[in-house]
């Protein structure tokens, strides 16, 4: 894939050729500090919100006095996730040394831009058919790139996926927001002490059934029906189901015992799940399930035990339950829909746009 109008053979060249790999001096824990002054990144939070700060002076004095990269240069970690990259762009920032390394730039012959999608299209993982667990020096200035000799198609390349990255970022703000707006009406509508609200007790609006243990030698990778157990995901896939479409289910052993999770397909409920059932009148089936969902730290600290911790179905059975009347669950089952509907939506369209890099990343590279 190329785009047109240009023509000729990319080049081959080591990193190293044209450029330096170079660090940041040593800041030592005592240096810093938990909340005031310059950031001070680490492997763990390059590209996120810092934890550890250096003061303005040894900033100061350090960026003059050793090396310091420029804006546009890229960071890149070298231990715990290998590979992590982003760009500098010039803010008031330290950066732990030989963990995070830049890439020193000072010909540009390979622009900053295509540089960046470069390294971060690159296994480090499996590099040169070794598991990389640290990226030496070495390793990056060794590393053979193929790029395009005409500075304006490195461009371009560089721009049309600045263009995807932008639009990533912009939807993972719409889901964000999206996510706080759900969470926002349910503490809104749940917290609410209306009068008229009901409390009652889970086993008198439904019944809570626990679910039936499957051996594990009848599950298979991939099948007609997900089999819930103690988990968040699917322990596997069964040619059997045991419970409905739209059945709520919370999960009653293990680390995520108290997960509650509305089933939008037929499934198997094992051993370790309970499920809602037969919800009674005084009950719509989705209010109770954004109740729940809402709720799950709740649910959560019901269990007990430390190896395997569980939920006792007595107990989960008492969880009160808080009860308008009809008409208003149903506006509030409405609006949570409308809002959880259009989450899923802006999900899905984010995990294309990311396919859609991906397919760039490893076609648009000769």
């Amino acid at each position: 894939m190329r785009f047109p109008g240009f023509v000729g053979e990319w080049e081959v060249k080591q990193l190293g050729d044209d450029s330096n790999i170079l660090m940041c001096k040593r800041i030592f824990a005592e240096q810093t500090n938990e909340s005031e002054g310059i950031p001070f990144y680490k492997i763990g939070t390059l590209g996120k919100e810092p934890d550890a700060f250096i003061s303005k002076s040894l900033f100061d004095e350090y960026i003059n006095k050793y090396n310091f990269p420029k804006i546009g240069e890229i960071l890149i970690t070298c231990s715990g996730t290998v590979g992590k990259c982003i760009v500098f762009d010039g803010n008031d920032a330290y950066y732990q040394d030989s963990n995070i390394v830049w890439i020193d730039n000072p010909t540009l012959k390979t622009q900053n831009e295509f540089l960046y999608y470069v390294l971060s299209n690159i296994n480090w993982g499996k590099l040169n058919s070794t598991t990389i667990t640290r990226i030496y020096g070495s390793d990056l200035r060794n590393l053979k790139i193929d790029y395009p000799q005409e500075y304006i198609e490195q461009q371009k390349i560089s721009s049309f996926l600045s263009l995807i990255d932008e639009r990533i970022s912009t939807h993972s703000k719409i889901i964000e927001a999206l996510k706080t707006s759900i969470k926002a009406t349910c503490q809104t509508v749940f917290n609410d002490d209306k009068e008229q609200f009901t409390k009652t007790p889970l086993d008198s609006v439904c019944c809570v059934k626990k679910g039936e243990q499957i051996n594990s030698s009848e599950l298979s990778k991939s099948g007609s029906y997900a089999v819930m157990n103690g988990g968040t995901t699917p322990s596997g896939y069964h040619s059997n189901f045991n419970a409905d479409a739209g059945t709520i289910s919370i999960s009653e052993g293990g680390n995520s015992c108290g997960y509650v999770q509305y089933n939008h397909s037929k499934f198997w409920s094992g051993g370790h799940c309970y499920t809602l059932t037969k919800p009674n009148s005084t009950i719509l089936n989705k209010y109770l399930y954004y109740f729940l969902k809402f709720n799950e730290q709740h649910i959560m600290s019901l269990r007990i035990g430390t190896g395997l911790p569980n939920i006792q179905k007595k107990d989960l059975e008492k969880f009160v339950i808080r009860l308008p009347n009809n008409e208003d669950q149903l506006e509030i089952v409405r609006i949570l829909d409308l809002l959880t509907d259009k989450l899923e939506m802006e999900k899905s369209f984010l995990v294309l746009l990311t396919k859609q890099k991906q397919y760039l990343l490893k076609n648009l590279f000769i």
